[in-house]
């Protein structure tokens, strides 16, 4: 059985054991509807953010009035008594056993490939095999238009309506940036899972490294966290391993010798050594980055005469 069949035949019982309840005046959705969602999302077992994307990419046709996400969960917060009724019932889940259908997404199939990446705010991210994106700098290329509106919120008076409209303006403004950002991460994460077994990060203290005056807005505009968060989640859905380093010295260590560059400061985008290495700063980072996740956790990815020391014994 297809989980459509059983999300069907689910549907099915809990409208049968419903009959007669009232569908609530500012609800495009039927109370049966609402449970079943309830259901679905207390089978799953995963967070809201999750669970409203695996409903709306796959299964939106046997919901088309599904509304959006907060909405949605204010509802089923409403129905949540209905919902433990049924969670209750043996009977009317023991579906779920009968015709044995997984919920959960289906992990993606291997590519063998691993990968370092290394964060930044020149380069957002750059990658062990010689890839980078630039970073959009989403706020930054804003902020001339968030001056224009800011300064016409002051300029209104308090409690007028026109402020209230500014204020309003301002706040799609701040929400336009954010969903650009959560669009450009998103998509960078759904494609590093796609096309990696294994990924390896930095694990950064982004908290402690925002306290830099100089570059914090750069480093918040950049969304390092929401990036880490999001891949780990997207990683674990698909079957993935995501694995974090010890971020010391990663941009100062040679990836081929092992060697110290001790002069290299922020504003040195390119490296090279004596050993003949010659390549961009954040690729070199990405190299050592999956050296110690290979060394720590995967095994020896390279040949220990070609990596930096190693963290971990050789496996």
């Amino acid at each position: 059985m297809t989980t459509i069949e059983f999300i069907t035949i689910l549907f099915c019982r809990v409208d049968d054991a419903m009959v007669g309840v009232p569908k609530h005046s500012q609800s495009k959705l039927w109370p049966s509807e609402i449970v079943t969602l309830g259901l679905l999302f207390a089978l799953k077992g995963v967070g809201e953010r999750p669970f409203y994307r695996w409903l709306s990419r796959d299964y939106r046709p046997l919901f088309p009035k599904l509304p959006e996400r907060t909405r949605l969960f204010r509802l089923l917060t409403v129905h949540r008594d209905w919902t433990a009724r049924f969670l209750a019932a043996p009977s009317l889940l023991g579906v779920a056993d009968t015709y044995g259908v997984e919920l959960s997404p289906k992990p993606l199939e291997p590519t063998g490939r691993e990968v370092g990446v290394d964060v930044g705010v020149h380069h957002l991210v750059a990658t062990s095999d010689g890839t980078t994106k630039d970073n959009p700098q989403w706020y930054r290329a804003e902020q001339a238009e968030l001056r224009v509106l800011q300064r016409r919120v002051s300029r209104r008076q308090l409690g007028g309506s026109n402020r209230h409209k500014a204020v309003a303006a301002l706040q799609r403004q701040h929400e336009r940036i954010a969903n650009r950002r959560k669009d450009y991460l998103n998509k960078l994460a759904h494609e590093l899972v796609t096309v990696y077994d294994k990924i390896a990060l930095e694990d950064l203290l982004i908290v402690n490294m925002a306290h830099n005056r100089h570059l914090s807005k750069s480093i918040l505009d950049a969304g390092w966290g929401y990036l880490k968060l999001h891949l780990a989640h997207k990683a674990a859905e698909a079957g993935r391993v995501v694995y974090r380093v010890d971020p010391a010295h990663t941009s100062k260590t040679c990836s081929q010798c092992g060697g110290v560059f001790e002069t290299l400061t922020l504003s040195d985008r390119w490296v090279s050594c004596s050993c003949g290495l010659s390549l961009d700063r954040d690729v070199n980072a990405a190299r050592n980055i999956l050296k110690r996740a290979g060394h720590a956790r995967w095994g020896l990815t390279y040949p220990a005469g070609e990596s930096v020391l190693q963290e971990a014994p050789a496996l």
